[in-house]
């Protein structure tokens, strides 16, 4: 047995590397996500899906009993516990990029909360130009006032941490 083991493993020393090695990624084109060549490829693939998408007969229906779900104004609003209160990010028909609100414990359990905006998304959006979206915020404790904010240029993975302060 110790022959064979020392007969392989001597073999597999002798192969050449190069055929062990995987082969070419042919996407890895697409790491540039950017790229003229890249944004072609998802455009291709966007158009293909929404055909298919579209020539469902359900469709139409599926797709403005979304929209009436995600732009509901009476849904509830998924509590965040901070400072002393409750956050909200809150995305509707008027606020498509959302907005960061706060509110107090006692008005988050009252049928209609008021809500202080805290950041609007929309509104730094258009200021700075881009294509902001909301990725979420850590806040220091224990005043929880101090906070990394992450946001998303175009929605992407890639975040940019910006300090806030929830009070100025």
């Amino acid at each position: 047995m110790k022959l064979v083991t020392a007969a392989l493993f001597g073999a597999l020393l002798a192969a050449p590397a190069a055929a062990f090695a995987q082969p070419a990624d042919p996407f890895i084109w697409l790491e540039d996500i950017d790229s003229p060549r890249a944004m072609a490829w998802v455009e291709t693939q966007n158009a293909r899906t929404l055909a298919r998408l579209e020539g469902d007969a359900r469709y139409g229906a599926f797709l403005a009993e979304g929209r009436a779900i995600l732009t509901a104004t009476d849904r509830i609003a998924k509590p965040e516990f901070r400072a002393d209160g409750v956050d909200n990010f809150w995305q509707d028909a008027t606020n498509t990029h959302g907005v960061w609100r706060h509110t107090t414990l006692a008005s988050y359990r009252s049928p209609a909360p008021a809500w202080d905006v805290v950041l609007d998304i929309d509104k730094l959006a258009k200021d700075e130009g881009r294509n902001w979206f909301w990725k979420g915020a850590t806040c220091l404790k224990p005043d929880q006032t101090r906070c990394l904010v992450r946001l998303s240029n175009g929605g992407g993975d890639a975040v940019e941490l910006r300090e806030f302060d929830t009070v100025t």
